[in-house]
């Protein structure tokens, strides 16, 4: 079959979607993998495509400014104790610049999407046969945090259901064998225990099949039912405590944290000011252990960059967050409402982790959050919408 085949003749253009591959592959196994990856993409990418930048004026400049104002916070906040360890992170938003010029085929984004919703499956068959065996309390991974986790889950279990949709109906072993990756990562989310991450799935794969399969919606909610019936006892504890209007330790660290908003410095308290502006009442107020930050990205932004720096970032992603969710709502089929709603999907599944849990910040999710941003801001920007 015609496009079947990788190219018999090998150029420079082709190494960015075998990068993305490599880093979605690394991406539940090991930190450096992924953060080689990134920068080999990054430079390459701009190297081979820099004049595409040009083509996205107003994000360019928005980037240029949210990089400058996270510089500025560094410089000149009072309570900058981590300058340099965000500067070292500072380079993954380059990668939203790298997203912004790919234009990538239908086939390199199978590709990029099998790899990395099939690592994501090897990943949660060994946390749950660990969690089986009863050596841990969830089901955890073996090289990250539980929250990166099940967040990086989350985004899989959007990735597989939109990678089930999209397969040729007519290829029922391909798509049955897609259903069940699905199927797998969507147990491991709901077996982390993580609200957070167990939420953006819900929504997120929910509007995903209302545009795409609304009636394969009653099975999904049957299955989610089912799984989260065998999930850890955990999982149903915080659920229940927050339908019945308990206190979680989000709300007193968010409600602390907007009452400094008040007294905000030009450019915010500064990166990794956190232990060092919480207030007391606050920290006594925890019912577990306290956190290491403020568990939301745009209010973490706010205090530690500034009103400037956050409203422009915070814009920013609102603006592509509802002018992909309007492309997808206003096509009714075909390939064009396929690629908006997988844009729509797993851009507002990383948004809503970010709204919950840290995501900039963090090594792995980051390199994800801006390379999905900026290809989602790429495509909402081309005219002809491809």
């Amino acid at each position: 079959m015609p496009g079947t085949r990788w190219p018999e003749r090998f150029e420079p253009a082709h190494l960015p979607p075998i990068l993305i591959a490599s880093l979605a592959v690394c991406s539940f196994w090991s930190t450096a993998g992924v953060e080689f990856c990134a920068a080999l993409l990054l430079v390459l990418s701009l190297a081979l495509h820099w004049r595409r930048m040009f083509w996205f004026p107003i994000p360019l400049l928005i980037w240029v400014a949210y990089v400058l104002g996270v510089i500025a916070s560094i410089l000149f906040s009072p309570f900058s104790e981590n300058g340099l360890s965000t500067f070292n992170k500072l380079w993954h938003s380059g990668l939203f610049l790298v997203g912004l010029t790919l234009a990538p085929t239908v086939r390199e984004l199978d590709i990029v999407s099998r790899a990395f919703t099939y690592s994501a499956a090897v990943a949660t068959g060994l946390a749950i046969v660990m969690y089986m065996t009863d050596q841990s309390a969830y089901a955890t991974s073996l090289v990250m945090g539980l929250t990166t986790f099940s967040s990086l889950l989350a985004v899989a279990g959007m990735t597989s259901l939109l990678q089930f949709l999209r397969t040729d109906h007519r290829n029922r072993i391909r798509q049955m064998g897609e259903l069940l990756v699905c199927i797998a990562i969507s147990t491991g989310v709901l077996f982390t225990a993580r609200l957070a991450a167990a939420a953006a799935l819900v929504v997120g794969s929910g509007f995903v099949l209302l545009r795409m399969r609304p009636a394969f919606i009653p099975y999904w909610a049957a299955m989610l039912l089912v799984i989260f019936a065998l999930s850890p006892e955990a999982l149903l504890i915080k659920l229940s405590w927050v339908v019945g209007g308990g206190q979680t330790d989000r709300y007193v660290l968010w409600n602390g944290g907007l009452n400094l908003l008040w007294e905000l410095p030009p450019f915010g308290f500064g990166p990794g000011s956190f232990p060092k502006i919480l207030p007391a009442q606050v920290l006594s107020g925890f019912s577990y252990k306290p956190p290491a930050s403020w568990h939301n990205d745009f209010l973490q932004m706010t205090i530690e960059s500034g009103w400037i720096t956050a409203v422009l970032y915070s814009c920013g992603v609102g603006a592509v967050n509802l002018l992909t969710m309007k492309r997808a709502l206003s096509h009714s089929s075909g390939t064009e409402r396929s690629s908006a709603v997988m844009g729509a999907g797993l851009l507002g599944v990383l948004t809503l982790i970010a709204c919950a849990d840290s995501v900039v910040s963090t090594a792995v999710l980051g390199v994800v959050w801006w390379l999905v941003l900026g290809a989602v801001t790429g495509y909402i920007m081309r005219k002809d919408g491809t």
